[in-house]
This record gives structure tokens, C-alpha cells and sequence, in this order.
């Protein structure tokens, strides 16, 4: 009798020992190309955030964004992500540019005067949106592209934005955008 409850205790703990090694579906496929799919191991690719998000910091306080880019018509590529349950102030960011400027970049620093990084946030005061702007990426700020292919792109976002609406244009009123990291697919 105690072999019996002994052995059955044992292929009990067998049972769960082994469905607790589970880690979901082998994803493993040769005939698919899985070279943008991102290393869980590798820290220095965005620091993993998450595929369809922005996470960075704005003035100083850390944001979770959704976002997504497109390629338009006419070469153009936006990249929009907007502040994840923001039902009050309506926060987005927006960095739009030459599709070619990003197109096959891996781990450079996109400076380039034709990219324009936009933030807007509605303001409760004044009753509309506050649209602050760099429209001078070739100056301080950035856009570092981690890796680009297979309609993904990966990358950081920094930089000091001036208000720009509503005008005039005033420097004092700006807002700064720290390691805003992005993961986002095309739509």
C-alpha cells in the first residue's frame, strides 16, 4: 500500500514539475524569417519595450505610448504613438521624415533637418492644443534608429521641443523628451 500511494505521489509531482516547463508555443519555423524579432536577452535594444509602444520619459515623468507608422503615397513615413489611457490632456507624438532617411538604418543616429518630431497635448486653460515642435533634428535633437526591416522599426526618440501653437513661437514654453523608446510595426 505505501508503494502504491509513494508511486503515485511521485507522478504526481512528475505531472507538475513537467507542465510547469511549459513556456507556451515553440515558435521556431526555418521557413520564416525571424531576423527582427527581438532577443529578450538583449538589453540594448530599447531597453524590450514592448512590440506597438513608446516608453520614455517627457519632462522628466516616464510615459507609456501606443503607437504604429505608415509610409504614405508619397514617401513620407509618420510614426504616431499616443500616451496610453490619457483621457484628459490627449498626448502624441509624432516624427515624420523621407521614408528613405530610416529605410535599412541599424543603430545610427538619424539627424537630418527633413524630420520634423511634433508633440501635442491638449491644454485645459487655454481650451485647445498645445503643439510644441523640432523641425531642426540636425541640431541637439535625435532619432537613433536600433534596427529597421521586415515592416518593424526599433529606436529612441530625444530632444527638446519649442511651442509652436498657439503662436507666437515662444522658446521658454518647451518640453523635453528623454530615451523615448520605441517598437513599432507598419499599418
Amino acid at each position: 500500500m505505501r508503494r502504491i500511494i509513494t508511486t503515485t505521489l511521485f507522478a504526481a509531482v512528475s505531472a507538475i514539475a513537467i507542465s510547469s516547463c511549459d513556456n507556451g508555443a515553440y515558435t521556431a519555423n526555418p521557413k520564416k524569417d525571424q531576423t527582427s524579432t527581438m532577443n529578450p536577452f538583449d538589453n540594448t535594444i530599447a531597453n524590450n519595450v514592448l512590440i506597438g509602444t513608446m516608453e520614455g520619459k517627457i519632462d522628466g515623468k516616464t510615459y507609456d505610448l501606443k503607437g504604429y507608422y505608415t509610409v504614405d503615397e508619397n514617401n513620407m513615413r509618420t510614426i504616431w504613438a499616443r500616451v496610453i489611457n490619457d483621457s484628459v490632456f490627449f498626448r502624441t507624438i509624432m516624427i515624420v521624415g523621407n521614408n528613405d532617411v530610416f529605410k535599412g538604418k541599424t543603430n545610427e543616429v538619424l539627424r537630418d533637418p527633413v524630420i520634423s518630431i511634433t508633440y501635442s497635448a491638449y491644454d485645459t486653460m487655454l481650451k485647445r492644443n498645445k503643439v510644441f515642435m523640432s523641425t531642426n533634428v540636425a541640431a541637439s535633437d535625435s532619432v537613433k534608429i536600433y534596427k529597421e526591416g521586415d515592416d518593424k522599426i526599433w529606436g529612441q526618440l530625444n530632444g527638446k521641443l519649442i511651442r509652436e501653437d498657439p503662436p507666437p513661437s515662444d522658446p521658454s514654453d518647451s518640453v523635453f523628451i528623454d530615451h523615448m523608446n520605441f517598437y513599432l510595426e507598419k499599418k
